[in-house]
């Protein structure tokens, strides 16, 4: 494991985060930001579907 001094771990293919520093409302954010679009486009797909079937 290496670990940079921009306080983030890089792996093979991907870099983590440290959700431990810098400003709360924006690591939140930018964290569940992916999850709700997910849901959204959940919920269309099942909106969808429902009027299809």
């Amino acid at each position: 494991m290496l670990i940079n001094h921009d306080k983030t771990r890089k792996y093979p293919g991907y870099t983590v985060k440290n959700m431990a520093e810098g400003k709360p409302l924006r690591l939140i954010l930018f964290f569940a930001l992916p999850l709700m679009l997910r849901n959204a486009f959940q919920q269309f797909y099942t909106l969808v579907d429902t009027m299809v079937v």
